[in-house]
């Protein structure tokens, strides 16, 4: 079984070592850089002069759509590779993660995906730990996904000839160690979920949490136009 994982990233030099370390065991690493100016690609590519499993490119994407990217990180990935995981910079997936993955191949011949639970570190708003986990399903078959949505991304099984199995493996963990320090981004994404609802208003997807984030900061004027437009085109299908 060929193995890849890869990211995109930016600016995160202190992660740099750590995802190396726990990605180190897969067939391939690949990464693509969108612009850091903090040295990390610069660290990126002084692993890949002794390392031939790296696989790297550095591209900045004018605009910056989340699902575009990922899509172009993912067809950096060789052709051969059969399974894919998509942990970001600042996440890992638990030690065990290959041999978990085997076993769960092994019992479920047709998988498609692995879903796992997420810890999620330095954050009030997600509680880690039994019962309170935070799923993912960023373990995926190379070929069968593709990423959708410009904001909050996620994967897509893209056949219409056969069914996607996803199974859960209670033993696999994606532990998210995000920098406390770090800024958040809710800014970035409110403007790209506007303008999306500016030139998409039908794509609910992104008209849902655009209406979640009008609910939070009681902008009822927003949330009641937001509101018929969701309710009118969900409606409808």
């Amino acid at each position: 079984m060929k193995t890849a994982a890869y990211t995109i990233c930016k600016n995160e030099i202190q992660y740099v070592e750590k995802w190396l370390y726990y990605t180190k065991n897969f067939t391939y690493r690949v990464i693509l850089d969108t612009g850091s100016t903090d040295g990390t690609w610069e660290k990126f590519q002084e692993a890949a002069k002794t390392d031939p499993t790296l696989i790297l490119e550095q591209k900045i994407f004018t605009p910056w759509i989340f699902n575009v990217a990922r899509n172009y990180n993912l067809e950096m990935i060789p052709t051969d590779v059969d399974w894919c995981l998509s942990p970001d910079l600042d996440e890992y997936f638990s030690i065990n993660v290959l041999t978990e993955m085997k076993k769960t191949m092994e019992a479920n011949p047709t998988v498609t995906n692995i879903s796992c639970d997420r810890l999620d570190l330095y954050t009030d708003t997600v509680r880690v730990g039994p019962p309170n986990f935070l799923g993912s399903n960023k373990i995926h078959r190379r070929h069968d996904y593709t990423w959708a949505q410009p904001i909050y991304e996620h994967l897509w099984f893209k056949h219409k000839d056969r069914y996607e199995v996803e199974i859960y493996n209670e033993k696999i963990y994606l532990i998210h160690d995000q920098d406390f320090k770090k800024e958040s981004r809710p800014e970035l994404y409110i403007k790209m979920l506007k303008d999306e609802f500016e030139t998409n208003p039908t794509n609910c997807w992104t008209l849902w949490y655009l209406l979640t984030h009008y609910y939070k900061i009681e902008d009822l004027p927003n949330y009641v136009s937001c509101g018929i437009v969701f309710i009118n085109h969900t409606h409808k299908d």
